[in-house]
C-alpha cells in the first residue's frame, strides 16, 4: 500500500501540469454545483416571499376563455380584475366533517 501512495505522489512531481489542471477542474465543477443550487434555492425562496406578501385574500380575473385542454385565449383589449376577497363567518355545522 505504501509503495502505491509513494508512486502516486511522484507521479504527481512529474506531471505537475496535468495534475494542476485536473484540480482546477475539480474545483471549479463542485464550485458551479455549489453556486447553482445556492441560486435556486435563493430564487424559489424570492419567488415564495413574493407570493405570500400578495395574502391569501387576492383574486385576479383575466377576460378571456378557456379553451379544450386547459389553455387560455384572452379577450383583445382586456384588462385584469384585481380585488380582495371578504370573509364571512359561516354558522358551524351540525356534523362533524372529520368523522
Amino acid at each position: 500500500m505504501f509503495h502505491i501512495i509513494k508512486e502516486s505522489i511522484l507521479d504527481f512531481k512529474r506531471n505537475k501540469v496535468r495534475t494542476f489542471l485536473t484540480t482546477l477542474g475539480i474545483i471549479i465543477g463542485i464550485t458551479a454545483v455549489v453556486l447553482l443550487q445556492a441560486v435556486g434555492v435563493g430564487l424559489k425562496n424570492f419567488i415564495k416571499q413574493q407570493f405570500d406578501s400578495l395574502g391569501t385574500n387576492l383574486l385576479i380575473v383575466f377576460p378571456g376563455q378557456v379553451l379544450q385542454g386547459g389553455s387560455f385565449r384572452s379577450s383583445p383589449g382586456g384588462g385584469a380584475w384585481v380585488g380582495r376577497i371578504r370573509y364571512t363567518r359561516c354558522a358551524k355545522s351540525q356534523e362533524d366533517p372529520i368523522s
